[in-house]
């Protein structure tokens, strides 16, 4: 049974995605905070009209049941809402401190790689995406291997609430070609920042590619819900939330 169909992408294809992103960047990044603002909140608004379309993505791709399919649905509108008023909160501005010469500029960085896990495919790709968008970045998520129209999907959602052409591109690609991939998009200097969520193995490898051209990266890498039971818990209650919490 096929799941889904996706582009093999290459790394020529990865040089074109942050070309046309870099492109796209100035534009997006001069956009008033408040209009970015209304454009994903309006992606927040979306979300439901594409709820079943997401549940039958993510069963065929994941096997996930609806309950999961809805967790991810309510967290990825958090995310949303959170992103924008971290960006209404930080404005794009210039601070000096008048007892000195120094200033501080807070400006969007540039092109923005995201790089997305399968098993939360619609929170966590929603939350690398809509953090960098809202403080004016242009992004490309790298879709996973194993959920790529359940990403694609988020940046449909997008691309409808008014997300400008260019401004969020999706790359999907076979897994022998992962590695060929992220290193063109990591390699390129119009790549500015890198945030991936995975294993901890993928992880050294993103994080040594990006040492080495100087690219500042964000790494979650192989959580398993730690916590800690005080001697007044309720262990019973703390049982069941470890195991909620892991699996």
């Amino acid at each position: 049974m096929v799941a889904s169909r996706a582009a093999c992408g290459r790394s020529e294809d990865a040089e074109h995605m942050v070309a046309v992103a870099a492109a796209n960047f100035a534009k997006w990044a001069a956009t008033d905070v408040l209009e970015r603002a209304a454009v994903l909140r309006r992606a927040k608004a979306l979300i439901p009209k594409y709820r079943d379309r997401f549940a039958q993505l993510m069963l065929s791709e994941i096997g996930a049941v609806d309950d999961w399919v809805d967790f991810n649905i309510q967290v990825a509108a958090n995310a949303i809402e959170a992103a924008v008023n971290l960006a209404l909160k930080y404005p794009s501005t210039l601070h000096t401190d008048e007892t000195s010469d120094s200033y501080t500029i807070r400006q969007p960085a540039g092109v923005c790689l995201a790089i997305a896990p399968w098993n939360a495919p619609i929170v966590l790709a929603m939350r690398a995406i809509v953090f960098p968008l809202a403080f004016g970045n242009s992004v490309i998520l790298k879709a996973s291997e194993l959920s790529p129209a359940t990403h694609s999907l988020i940046a449909e959602v997008l691309d409808e609430a008014g997300v400008p052409k260019g401004v969020l591109s999706v790359m999907t690609n076979a897994p022998e070609h992962a590695e060929e991939v992220i290193s063109s998009f990591i390699a390129n200097p119009a790549v500015r920042r890198i945030n991936f969520t995975g294993s901890t193995r993928i992880g050294k490898i993103i994080a040594s590619i990006s040492a080495q051209h100087l690219k500042r990266c964000l790494l979650e890498l192989g959580g398993k819900s730690p916590l800690i039971v005080l001697k007044d818990a309720n262990l019973e209650l703390a049982a069941k939330a470890a195991v909620y919490g892991a699996f």
